[in-house]
């Protein structure tokens, strides 16, 4: 899902499972997966922040090489092989990123717990 962006029916049935929903996944499924396909994207489910997924990773692939650690090596000020969010914030703009990074950090920060790591 990381490479694409998409997930099957099998794999949305399991992280179901994972974070303990206890309601009707076949339901659930054939509400998220509006064209039939097979399959469900950020796109169907939270499509702003699909695009700000995929310009953030051309950014990445542009500036690091499409390297995770490259990129936090770049954008850790303090050497903590972490990112905070100001650090985030101030190093895209730096960049030139056009985008939402308060957004954008908040995505991709959810499970860490506030900063961006290299694992």
């Amino acid at each position: 899902p990381e490479e694409n962006m998409k997930i099957g029916g099998m794999q949305f049935a399991r992280a179901c499972e994972e974070i303990g929903y206890r309601g009707n996944v076949s339901a659930l499924w054939r509400y998220f997966d509006h064209d039939h396909s097979g399959h469900i994207t950020l796109q169907e489910i939270d499509s702003a922040s699909g695009v700000l997924l995929a310009e953030f990773k051309m950014l990445v692939k542009s500036h690091f090489e499409g390297s995770i650690t490259k990129l936090v090596q770049a954008l850790d000020d303090n050497r903590s092989n972490r990112i905070t969010k100001a650090e985030f914030i101030g190093s895209l703009h730096k960049l030139g990123y056009q985008g939402h990074p308060k957004r954008l950090f908040d995505l991709l920060s959810r499970q860490a717990g506030g900063f961006i790591a290299a694992e």
